[in-house]
């Protein structure tokens, strides 16, 4: 036998069955949704960012209202609630005296 003879290998292979599968793709996810997705996560985006800018700046004039209020109502119905004032006060403004 020569070199070459020594290298070759025989593989038969055989189908137990002779049916045949088709696969088809279809898309699992249409360009109208995908559309429709970055539409709302740009929505969310741009809202939040809003809202954001709008809450920075104004939250501290709201809480100051709510303060003011807060003392109004201590001062013309509870005089003893110097407590409760003290309690608001530390939960809005931390770190503030």
């Amino acid at each position: 036998m020569d070199e070459q003879s020594d290298k070759i290998a025989l593989l038969t292979l055989e189908l137990s069955t002779e049916s045949i599968e088709t696969i088809e793709q279809a898309p699992a996810y249409s360009f109208a949704n995908f559309l429709g997705d970055i539409g709302g996560n740009v929505g969310i985006f741009f809202s939040s960012s809003i809202l954001k800018y709008v809450l920075k700046e104004d939250l501290k004039l709201i809480l100051q209202i709510f303060i003011n209020i807060l003392d109004y109502w201590e001062a013309n119905f509870e005089p003893r609630s110097w407590f409760l004032r003290l309690f608001w006060c530390s939960l809005l403004f931390p770190g503030q005296s």
